[in-house]
C-alpha cells in the first residue's frame, strides 16, 4: 500500500538473501511496505567505517523518499544496526529504527553512544539478556521515551526473527506494536 510505512531491511555478512526475503515477508504481513537492501559488499566488509555506512544509508533513504511520503523505518542487526541508529540522527526522513543486537561496533571508545546524543526517533532495541547491559550503555545519552528494550531474543541478531516459535511470536508482537 502507498500509505503504509516503509521498512528498509539491511543485510550484513552473516545473513543470506533468502533470510532477508523471509524477514521482508514477515514485515509485509504486518502491513508495511518493504525495501531490502542488496547484500552488497559495503555492508559485508569487515573494515567498513561508520561514516561510509551512514552515508550509504542516508542516500538510500533519500532515494526512497523521492517515491513515497510514507514514514520510513529501518531494520538491521549488529554492526549495521549501529550505523542505522547514527543515520537516524542525521537524516530526518528516518522515522524509527528496529535494531537487533546493536552495540559499540566501531573504533573509538563509546563512539556509538556519543553519536546518539541527538537521537530523537523511536527505537525498538531487540537483544538477549546477556546483551542488555552493554546495549543500555549505547543508549545512555538518549531520552528514555525514545527507546523500548526487548530481551526476547535468545540468540544474537536476526536468528529468532526468522523462526516460527512462540518466542519469535513475542518478538514479532513487539515489532507490530512498535511501528
Amino acid at each position: 500500500s502507498t500509505k503504509a510505512p516503509y521498512c528498509v531491511i539491511f543485510p550484513d555478512e552473516t545473513v543470506s538473501t533468502s533470510e532477508l526475503v523471509a524477514l521482508g515477508r514477515k514485515i509485509n504481513n504486518l502491513g508495511a511496505n518493504v525495501l531490502i537492501v542488496p547484500t552488497e559488499n559495503l555492508y559485508t566488509r569487515v573494515d567498513v567505517s561508520a561514516d561510509e555506512m551512514v552515508s550509504d544509508i542516508g542516500w538510500r533513504v533519500s532515494e526512497l523518499r523521492k517515491t513515497t511520503d510514507s514514514p520510513i523505518f529501518l531494520l538491521a542487526q549488529k554492526k549495521v544496526s549501529a550505523a542505522c541508529l547514527i543515520a537516524a540522527t542525521k537524516y530526518f526522513t528516518i522515522k524509527g529504527v528496529i535494531v537487533a543486537s546493536t552495540g559499540e561496533y566501531f573504533v573509538g571508545k563509546g563512539y556509538v553512544e556519543q553519536s546518539l546524543t541527538a537521537l530523537r526517533v523511536p527505537v525498538l532495541s531487540l537483544c538477549t539478556d546477556d546483551e542488555l547491559t552493554v546495549i543500555k550503555g549505547v543508549f545512555s545519552k538518549v531520552p528514555r521515551k525514545f527507546v523500548i528494550f526487548s530481551t526476547d531474543l535468545q540468540s544474537s541478531g536476526y536468528a529468532d526473527l526468522l523462526k516460527n516459535t512462540k518466542q519469535s511470536g513475542k518478538i514479532w508482537l513487539a515489532v507490530s506494536v512498535f511501528y
